[in-house]
């Protein structure tokens, strides 16, 4: 299987791929939930058992958007956007028909649980950390602002860190090259994941929260880190064999890794849609964003980053050549 000599096509297949993200976001966003906008808190206690899916129905038939859970078996929380008295009365009032007479605990405004404002509606956060600076996008309270920093530095000692650790193979390949490719492929799974919950939340209204950055810094993580087990066998097969031939090498690193990199992915993967499939309201688009998050770094640790490193050098290596002609 030649992975490397079909660079162009994952390269063209990626660049598609991000193009789209950015696209909707661009055009339509994220569906920001309450998390980010803030709104009204409604807490009641139910005669009967909560049935929080009936509930959802309900406040969907009177054309109120909210978000349901449960705090006990007869303890119901609704928050919205926009919810005023005349709505909450008659929502109550449905309620009390299908469950007997609802006692309210509590009705106040909450503000959001994640603070920030953007002039440009959300897009990954490792990819909009640096156009913050530039002033092209800007941030401001503290919890995504230090999501922001956070991430830019964890990158910046993640370039170093592979860097060190990749040094005794610069006469092949640049260590540093390495190290950026692999923030590159993080920002491409995170980027598609982002790019997909635009399209579903402007035609499924899907609403993003507090769950879904969790998701994306979950995707984060897992992708840096199936990077660099492959590089570290390229880096590996480097040293032992002293080859030159950086397609050769690479090609057959990531083959050696493909059984273990793809059966762990599969199972992880296959759990979280299980999740998806099987599990609670709450939990559903937490589990398709790790899902999907998932696959695509698999597919950008196998057929992206490692063969944009070794584009890159050849590119570099070619440039320096014609530059002695």
């Amino acid at each position: 299987m030649d992975i490397m000599g079909r660079k162009k096509i994952w390269f063209i297949l990626s660049g598609t791929l991000i193009l789209i993200s950015i696209l909707a976001l661009l055009f339509w966003g994220l569906n920001l939930g309450l998390d980010f906008t803030g709104g009204v808190l409604v807490e009641i206690n139910t005669p009967k058992t909560a049935d929080v899916g009936a509930i959802r129905d309900i406040t969907k038939s009177n054309g109120v958007d909210v978000v349901i859970s449960s705090t006990g078996d007869k303890t119901i929380l609704i928050r919205s956007k926009e919810l005023n008295n005349d709505q909450k009365v008659a929502l109550e009032k449905s309620i009390s028909e299908k469950y007997g007479k609802v006692e309210e605990k509590s009705y106040r405004n909450v503000g959001p649980t994640i603070s920030g404002q953007f002039n440009i509606k959300t897009i990954p956060l490792s990819f909009i950390a640096p156009l913050r600076w530039t002033g092209l996008v800007r941030a401001s309270g503290s919890n995504i602002q230090n999501a922001f920093d956070g991430i830019v530095w964890a990158s910046f000692f993640i370039i170093l860190f592979v860097a060190y650790a990749f040094r005794k193979v610069s006469r092949q390949i640049s260590s540093w090259k390495f190290g950026i490719c692999a923030i590159i492929a993080h920002l491409h799974d995170a980027l598609i994941v982002i790019g997909l919950f635009a399209i579903l939340g402007h035609f499924l209204k899907i609403e993003v929260d507090s769950m879904f950055v969790t998701a994306i810094l979950t995707v984060i993580g897992f992708s840096v880190h199936d990077t660099i087990v492959i590089y570290d066998r390229i880096r590996e097969n480097l040293r032992k064999t002293g080859e030159t031939d950086l397609d050769q090498v690479s090609n057959q690193s990531i083959l050696e890794m493909l059984p273990r990199d793809i059966a762990t992915s599969f199972v992880i993967i296959l759990v979280l849609l299980s999740l998806y499939f099987l599990g609670g309201e709450t939990t559903k688009y937490f589990a398709l964003a790790i899902a999907v998050g998932m696959f695509f770094g698999t597919f950008s640790s196998i057929f992206v980053a490692s063969a944009l490193a070794v584009a890159w050098q050849k590119w570099g290596d070619k440039r320096k050549t014609e530059a002695k002609v």
